[in-house]
C-alpha cells in the first residue's frame, strides 16, 4: 500500500471468513503487469493453511514472482522450498523459540544481482571510489553494519532444537491440542470460534469471541484470573478481523505450541465457561 505512492498498483485478492482464497480470481487477477505476489502461508489469526504451492504455480504461468510469509508456518509445518518453488520466503525468528529481532529471507540465487541492498553500510561494499561504490558478492550486500550476531547464533540453535524434536512430532502435537481445544470451546454458550473446524486444515491458533465482550477484557480477565497468557485485539490484520470476521472489537486468541499440554487447556476452558457465564 505505501509503493502505492510511487505509482505501484496494489490489487487485494479477499479470502472468505474461513481463510480461504478463490484460486481462479487470483488466475483472473494477474496479467502480463502483474510483478509480485504476496501471500500469507497461514494466517496468524485463524490457523488457515493456504496452498501456497499451487499459487506459486498459478503466479509463474502468469510471469509472476512469488513472495510468502512464512512467519506462522515455518515454526509449525515442514516446510519444502524446493516444492513449494517460491521466489521469496521470509520467517521470523521469535515464533520459532528464537531470539526476537531476528528473521530469514530466502531468495532464489537469480535474483542475487537484480536485488538492491535496503541499507548500505560496513560489510555491503568490497570497494568504495570517489563517485561509487562495489557491492561484495555474497549475501552480506544485505546485510548492512554489524548484524545482530548474538541473536544469528541464537536462531539457529532454536532451528537446530526444532529438527531434534522433529516438525512432523510438532505438527501432530499441535492438531492434538488444536482438535480437542476446538471441540470443547464449541459446547460453551455464547462463544464463537473462527477458521475452519478442521485441525489439519489450520495451524495451532483459534481466535474466537465471547458474547459481546471486548477481546481485551477476555485477555485480562484470563491473565488475572487464570494465569493465562492469550492474545487479543485485531492481530495486526485490520481487514481480516474486523471486516470479513466481523468482530468490531477483535478477537481472542489461543496459540498452542510444543510445550503446551491438554491439562492446561482444561483450565482455560474452565475460566472461559465463567467468563461466558457458563460456570
Amino acid at each position: 500500500m505505501r509503493l502505492k505512492k510511487s505509482g505501484v498498483v496494489v490489487e487485494l485478492l479477499k479470502c472468505n471468513s474461513e481463510g480461504d482464497i478463490d484460486l481462479e480470481e487470483l488466475n483472473r487477477k494477474i496479467d502480463q503487469h502483474t510483478r509480485l505476489v504476496a501471500i500469507t502461508q497461514a494466517s496468524n489469526v485463524i490457523g488457515t493453511i493456504v496452498p501456497v504451492a499451487d499459487i506459486t504455480e498459478i503466479s509463474h504461468k502468469k510471469g509472476a514472482m512469488v513472495l510468502i510469509d512464512g512467519a506462522q508456518a515455518a515454526p509449525h509445518l515442514e516446510v519444502d522450498l524446493n516444492k513449494i518453488g517460491c521466489d521469496f520466503y521470509a520467517a521470523s525468528g521469535h515464533k520459532m523459540l528464537g531470539p526476537t529481532g531476528t528473521g530469514i529471507l530466502f531468495f532464489k540465487k537469480e535474483y542475487f544481482e537484480k536485488l538492491q541492498p535496503l541499507n548500505l553500510g560496513g560489510g555491503t561494499v568490497s570497494d568504495v571510489y570517489a563517485d561509487s561504490y562495489k557491492l561484495v558478492k555474497n549475501w552480506e550486500r544485505f546485510e548492512g553494519g554489524t548484524p545482530n550476531i548474538a541473536g544469528g547464533i541464537g536462531l539457529a540453535v532454536a532451528v537446530d532444537y526444532l529438527r531434534a524434536i522433529g516438525m512432523s512430532e510438532i505438527r501432530r502435537h499441535e492438531i492434538e491440542l488444536t482438535a480437542y481445544f476446538i471441540e470443547k470451546l464449541k459446547r460453551i454458550n455464547g462463544v464463537r470460534v473462527h477458521g475452519k473446524m478442521d485441525p489439519e486444515k489450520r495451524t495451532g491458533v483459534v481466535s474466537f469471541a465471547v458474547r459481546d465482550i471486548p477481546s481485551h477484557r477476555i485477555a485480562v480477565i484470563a491473565d488475572e484470573l487464570g494465569n493465562v497468557a492469550i492474545r487479543s485485539g485485531l492481530h495486526c490484520a485490520f481487514l481480516l478481523t474486523r471486516d470479513i470476521l466481523q468482530e468490531e472489537q477483535g478477537t481472542a486468541r489461543a496459540s498452542f505450541y510444543l510445550y503446551n499440554k491438554k491439562d492446561e487447556i482444561d483450565h482455560f476452558i474452565e475460566i472461559i465457561k465463567g467468563i461466558a457465564g457458563n460456570g
